[in-house]
């Protein structure tokens, strides 16, 4: 954002909303309901079906990536015919991510579910690292394009994926000789309490995502950038505490013990409310601070913020 123009900044913006929009459908939105009852299965010794609620669920996120993956280049390259819309050109790079995503999705859902939370912090810690080297070099080199930073998103979500393919499979390891229980299990799973999650993903996404365009369509690309740097600071101050993601596998393993997941339930809410006020705080009087010394010509954000 500091290298970027503000129009560009709000083009980009909008090029990830109409993607996240569509890569939305691959999420399905069932992960933590997925995680929770790998867990109930672990809990109770049940690994065949433990097993096969993982397999059905990765074959369907894989299975539903291609078929988008496919509808949306189709819909790109008909649509460049009667539209000369830099979004578009935008979309086809991210494109290739409808079939990244899916498969690290699996991965960090399998690893979520075995506590592995040592491996998922140095995995987001990792993306974040590959994709501000490659930001840097772009800078360096004068290469700082729209197209250059989708790239560079691709690059760096891909190497991660290759490198924590090794821990995924040591993790997987134990049941690769377990034969998993027959029947598909993703749809059960759905038809039981798992359309909740989806009908919440889709509405909560699809919302979210549409937000950008229409200050785009009432205001100006420019207040599409604004907007979108006020709610990333919001996003990375609240990301401080990543409590959901910790506790979401940590109370199906405790199904038998309801006294035991009262206490978590309770400690974690009155702590975590107790942290959040202070990095409330502090982070109001420091942000305008912060944008004024690093990022001046997105001050305005600091109000949204």
């Amino acid at each position: 954002i500091g290298s970027l123009g503000v129009y560009e900044y709000g083009l980009l913006v909008l090029a990830r909303s109409a993607f996240d929009t569509i890569n939305n459908f691959t999420n399905i939105g069932i992960s933590a309901t997925v995680i929770a009852d790998m867990n109930v299965e672990r809990s109770r010794g049940n690994l065949p079906e433990l097993k096969a609620i993982f397999i059905d669920y990765a074959l369907f996120k894989v299975v539903v990536a291609v078929i988008l993956f496919i509808t949306l280049v189709s819909a790109l390259f008909v649509a460049d015919v009667f539209l000369n819309n830099a979004v578009i050109d935008y979309l086809k790079i991210l494109s290739i991510l409808l079939l990244i995503n899916p498969l690290r999705s699996v991965i960090t859902t399998f690893m979520q579910a075995n506590l592995q939370f040592r491996h998922l912090g140095i995995w987001g810690a990792l993306d974040s690292f590959f994709y501000l080297i490659a930001v840097v070099l772009l800078i360096i080199f004068d290469q700082l394009t729209i197209p250059m930073i989708i790239t560079a998103t691709i690059v760096s979500q891909l190497a991660v994926f290759v490198l924590f393919l090794k821990p995924f499979i040591n993790n997987y390891q134990p049941l690769a000789h377990i034969s998993r229980k027959k029947g598909n299990h993703i749809f059960s799973i759905i038809k039981k309490h798992g359309k909740w999650d989806i009908f919440e993903n889709y509405i909560t996404g699809f919302t979210k995502n549409l937000r950008p365009w229409i200050a785009g369509i009432f205001l100006s690309i420019e207040s599409v950038a604004i907007y979108s740097v006020a709610v990333s600071l919001v996003g990375h101050t609240s990301s401080m505490l990543p409590l959901a993601r910790v506790l979401s596998p940590i109370f199906p393993l405790n199904y038998v013990d309801r006294r035991k997941m009262h206490d978590i339930l309770l400690r974690s809410t009155k702590y975590s409310l107790c942290i959040m006020v202070v990095v409330f705080l502090v982070s109001v009087a420091l942000m305008p601070i912060f944008l004024e010394y690093f990022f001046p010509k997105y001050l305005p954000s600091v109000t949204l913020f």
